[in-house]
Order: C-alpha cells, then sequence, then structure tokens
C-alpha cells in the first residue's frame, strides 16, 4: 500500500505542475516589471497571481484525474498541508529521484 500511495503522490504532484502555463505565467511577470518601473511609487500595481496559471483550478482536481476515488481525498489532503516532506516520503517509497 506505501508503495501505491507513494506513487499516486507523485503522480498527483507531477500532474498539477505540468499543467502550469509557463510562457503565459513569464510573460505576465514582464508586463508587471514594466507596471512597477513605470509607476514605481504605487504599490498597487505589478503584482501576478501565478495560481491562475494553472489548467487545474486546484490541486484537487489533479488529484481526481490520477488517483482511485477512495484514495482522492487522502492524496489531496497529503499533499496540500505537508508538500515537501511528502514528497520526500515518496519518493523514498518509491526508491527514484523526486519526478517533479
Amino acid at each position: 500500500m506505501n508503495k501505491q500511495l507513494a506513487e499516486l503522490i507523485i503522480l498527483a504532484a507531477s500532474e498539477r505542475e505540468a499543467s502550469y502555463d509557463r510562457v503565459a505565467s513569464d510573460e505576465a511577470t514582464k508586463r508587471a516589471e514594466k507596471e512597477r518601473e513605470a509607476q514605481p511609487d504605487n504599490l498597487y500595481v505589478g503584482f501576478v497571481d501565478y495560481s491562475k496559471f494553472y489548467r487545474y483550478s486546484s490541486l484537487h482536481e489533479a488529484c481526481e484525474k490520477v488517483c482511485p476515488p477512495e484514495l482522492v481525498e487522502p492524496v489531496y489532503l497529503l499533499l496540500t498541508y505537508s508538500w515537501n516532506d511528502i514528497l520526500f516520503w515518496a519518493s523514498e517509497q518509491e526508491n527514484t529521484e523526486e519526478k517533479i
């Protein structure tokens, strides 16, 4: 069971991270930098909400895609509350390097 859970944790995290649109994110960062340069005294410009660049609106959606129904919630909660620690544990269970 540990090996199956570890595999699902890595798959869900990988699915979520693979859904990130890096090109759009980089463009938004450049626009934000230009806004900050144009209005250096205005603290309300130049912010980017990077969470909107994920194809999945939540980690829960990625878990639903790769996990069987009975393990969606456990995998989601483990990743939500302990992302780095649980990925370290899962990579040790898999005896492989982290795939993220």
